[in-house]
């Protein structure tokens, strides 16, 4: 995929989106339209850390030819919320095998909330990355798909 601009007054994304959705109707295929990840790291979880982000960030710049991996990991959920003024983004805390814990972000994924539970045992496709909050800087998993655990 590659980036572009637009510039749209406010009045006309309605238009846009409409006419992004009809073209999405007529010419897509639904019995094909199926979200396909391409997983990098099957990643043992607990090896989920500042120094791994440090070493893939050692691998940018990422783009088109140089994507930043993403890693798949079995994790048990510790603690769960949702965030963000219109609770759209989902906040986990994920404990690994060896009792480790990883704070987990799905920007968008509030969805999910519904069938989650602590204690739930599930898959999660994440890439990571880091959070800096009072000059502490520590690791964390940007959510991209998540799945119980079957």
């Amino acid at each position: 995929s590659f980036a572009a601009g637009l510039k749209l007054s406010t009045e006309s994304i309605k238009e846009l989106r409409y006419r992004i959705n009809e073209y999405a109707i007529t010419n897509m295929d639904p019995e094909n339209n199926i979200k396909v990840i391409d997983v990098g790291l099957n990643l043992p979880a607990n090896m989920a850390s500042l120094e791994l982000f440090d070493a893939i960030n050692g691998l940018a710049p990422f783009g088109n030819e140089n994507k930043k991996p993403y890693c798949m990991s079995e994790f048990i959920i510790n603690d769960l919320r949702l965030v963000g003024s219109d609770a759209s983004h989902l906040k986990l805390r994920l404990a690994d095998q060896k009792g480790n814990v990883h704070d987990a972000i799905g920007f968008g994924m509030g969805a999910q909330f519904d069938w989650l539970k602590v204690g739930s045992d599930v898959k999660i496709v994440f890439e990571i990355s880091q959070n800096i909050w009072n000059n502490n800087r520590k690791h964390q998993l940007e959510i991209v798909d998540i799945k119980p655990n079957e």
